[in-house]
């Protein structure tokens, strides 16, 4: 039930469980109380002393008095902030299970109070100032006979912020050189891309390439900022390889053999392999560095039996990140979309009639119970390509597709889909894209992998690739908007469009080969044509006649880099 002190929201399970705590106060003290809580809430402080003795004859424990303090704290600024009335308080709290004659000595104290508790829940509100323009220029020196070396390109940003507080706007410069700039835009995009699938596999493939003949060796250290177990692993000599399986990458620590094992087993020394499941939130990766250059934010570490030492890290700044020693895979999550493709194409067919498919279609492919390895940018770019709408049904989607893939047998290529320019210079996909929509969360991930990239990959750091791959996700054009769980949808607006299920498909075909019409010979028999046969061809008369317009508009931007291209302009350059 939602309560409208709470913002429209279901009330919170710990103030349920104290209003049975509430109710054994008696109804005079409870007022008493309430003018206690009301006085800490408007900055004067509250006197615990007559607290306890207001809630002496109930037989609170100190426990219970904190709680119901935070209870009414709750309840009245709450109620002040979403501008509730006494009389509906008094009904909310009752439906609640508190008493009338607690809640009329409530609400009486809550009705003398409301004006000023508003201006003291306004004063120590949090108020942030926005963004109201972003103007840039660049400044480059074409030629100049007075300087021997010309400067390199600069960029000006000029920020113009509207004050929190005041009306007044404040305005920032800030000069960025070419590089820097190249810089802070990859940092961007890595910040607004969480790890998925794909970064977790190459990342696996990142520690099996630098701990190729690594012998490592003492305790797994972990920082002392982490909140995460320690690793109970100490070993001589031992080894690291890697897995991945989804969204999860799972380090094997193997003990290197020897004679003396007994000493080992005495010594504490570890002499079984240690499996650490890994779990990289919005920012892991691994890191092998020397000592000297170990990471800000390293918060696992395993150091090599060599001198200069060096440490393999798990990295992680914003540390959503998690690790579990002796751990597994974990099993709510359904089959790895790329390395356990029968097994995923199965469950999904199989459990179509689980209510999670009742979501629409971009919420249900960030289900790791049966999507494993699919994340935000993924998504985009999977529905991007079929081009279907993100809010519609998933089971609209998915249904009549079946165990076994039509295209198995056809070779799998990096890039299944090619782009062409049309008339108007945009971007369309190659019509007889193989592949529905199980198979493109197969096929998609693992053209990510053959890009490698990212700061992932052993090979190469940088993000050139990748971006240029980008069709949907953050390229300029798109739409964006919060799903249900608030996370960032990228989409191509499509206008009439419906979503195309083999089902549909299928019966598209039948309906167009019971409505074509037949060439009569004569105009007479025209005129004596049913009437009900001219209304059920009149759809494919003003379909053929929208068609043209349909081919010249411009609606579908265009995409990757070649749009960058187009739109980046000097806005001015100085001669020196």
């Amino acid at each position: 039930m939602r309560f409208r002190f709470c913002g429209d929201l279901d009330c919170p399970d710990w103030v349920l469980a104290e209003i049975s705590t509430l109710a054994k106060i008696s109804s005079v003290k409870m007022k008493l109380l309430c003018a206690q809580v009301l006085k800490d809430l408007l900055g004067d402080g509250i006197d615990y002393d007559k607290v306890t003795k207001l809630t002496a004859d109930a037989k609170f424990e100190s426990g219970d008095i904190k709680a119901s303090v935070a209870v009414l704290s709750f309840i009245f600024s709450s109620a002040a902030k979403h501008d509730v009335d006494s009389e509906s308080l008094s009904s909310e709290l009752q439906q609640l299970g508190l008493p009338k004659e607690h809640t009329t000595g409530l609400c009486k104290s809550y009705e003398d109070k409301h004006s000023a508790l508003q201006g003291k829940l306004r004063e120590t509100s949090l108020r942030l100032g926005r963004l109201e323009a972003v103007s840039w220029r660049v400044d480059y020196t074409l030629s100049s006979s007075e300087l021997r070396e010309v400067n390199e390109p600069m960029i000006q940003l000029k920020l113009q912020t509207h004050g929190a507080e005041s009306a007044s706007t404040e305005t920032t410069v800030v000069s960025v050189s070419a590089d820097k700039l190249r810089v802070l835009l990859a940092e961007q995009l890595n910040l607004n891309r969480m790890p998925e699938g794909p970064e977790l596999h190459l990342a696996s493939l990142y520690v099996n390439t630098m701990c190729t003949g690594v012998v490592f060796t003492g305790p797994v250290t972990k920082s002392e900022v982490s909140k995460n177990p320690n690793v109970p692993f100490t070993c001589e000599a031992y080894r690291i390889s890697a897995t991945s399986r989804g969204k999860e990458v799972k380090l094997t620590l193997t003990p290197m053999k020897s004679d003396d094992s007994k000493n080992k087993v005495m010594s504490g020394q570890a002499d079984q392999p240690m499996e650490i499941v890994f779990r990289f939130g919005m920012s892991g990766s691994f890191r092998f560095t020397t000592e000297d250059e170990l990471p800000k934010h390293s918060h696992l570490r395993f150091h090599s039996k060599e001198e200069p030492c060096r440490v393999l890290s798990f990295v992680d700044a914003r540390r959503f990140g998690s690790w579990q020693p002796n751990g597994t895979w974990q099993p709510d999550r359904g089959p790895c979309v790329m390395f356990e493709y029968e097994s995923f194409r199965e469950k999904i067919v199989s459990h179509l009639s689980n209510r999670a498919f009742d979501r629409p279609i971009c919420e249900a492919l960030l289900n790791q119970k049966y999507f494993n390895g699919i994340g935000n940018y993924l998504r985009a770019e999977i529905l991007f390509r079929l081009n279907i709408p993100p809010f519609v049904p998933a089971r609209a989607v998915l249904e009549g597709l079946k165990s076994e893939d039509a295209f198995e047998n056809k070779k799998v290529v990096k890039n299944e889909i090619t782009d062409t320019k049309s008339s108007d210079g945009s971007k369309e996909e190659v019509e007889g894209e193989p592949g529905d929509l199980i198979r493109l969360c197969h096929t998609v991930p693992l053209e990510v992998v053959n890009l490698g990239g990212k700061g992932y990959d052993p090979q190469k750091a940088d993000y050139t690739d990748f971006r240029a791959w980008l069709r949907c996700y953050f390229v300029d054009g798109m739409q964006s908007m919060p799903d249900h769980n608030g996370r960032t949808m990228w989409f191509r607006a499509v206008r009439s469009r419906s979503v195309s299920t083999p089902k549909k498909k299928n019966a598209i075909k039948r309906e167009a080969v019971t409505k074509t019409p037949k060439k009569e010979e004569d105009g007479p028999s025209k005129e004596t044509a049913p009437k009900r046969r001219r209304e059920v061809n009149a759809p494919q008369q003003e379909k053929r006649e929208t068609a043209p317009s349909k081919k010249n508009s411009s609606s579908e931007p265009t995409t990757g880099p070649q749009r960058c291209s187009e739109r980046v302009t000097r806005q001015n350059s100085t001669r020196k």
